[in-house]
């Protein structure tokens, strides 16, 4: 497992020295619609927020609403304080701009990932991975794709 998450690490920051190339299609990509960095980090900062807010409180038709049924997490306010720490942590990425958010995301990519491999080692059911599946993926593309 700590061997995975140095993996990880490694290659989320060495990523990060990457420049793009610049390809004939260049042209052509930019019609694609443009930066989705931004929004991705605005939306999943609203979900990481709002669910570390409810768990604090304890409401958890809120947090299983949120999640569309498809993840139980324990309401612990430990575990709430760290979500909302994780949202103002991408209010902060997405302040200093949009290259700090493709950034942020890159680096989110980690955790997210250990949150998958979590899910997979323990058996959990299937659907327990569906929405961090979709928001690693995001993170995938937002960051180190466009």
């Amino acid at each position: 497992m700590l061997r995975l998450c140095l993996l990880c690490l490694v290659v989320s920051v060495s990523a990060l020295k990457i420049s793009k190339p610049v390809t004939p299609l260049a042209p052509v990509l930019k019609l694609r619609g443009g930066e989705l960095a931004t929004p991705v980090a605005a939306a999943t900062t609203a979900i990481w927020g709002v669910t570390g807010a409810s768990m604090f409180v304890g409401t958890e038709q809120l947090t299983s609403a949120l999640w569309l049924g498809l993840n139980k997490f324990p309401h612990d306010k430990y575990i709430g304080m760290a979500m909302i720490g994780w949202a103002i942590g991408k209010v902060h990425a997405l302040m200093e701009g949009p290259e700090s958010t493709k950034n942020y995301l890159k680096l989110n990519c980690i955790p997210l990932a250990v949150w998958l491999f979590t899910n997979l080692s323990k058996s959990a059911p299937i659907t327990t991975s569906i929405i961090p599946l979709i928001l690693f993926a995001l993170h995938v593309y937002a960051g180190f794709i466009e």
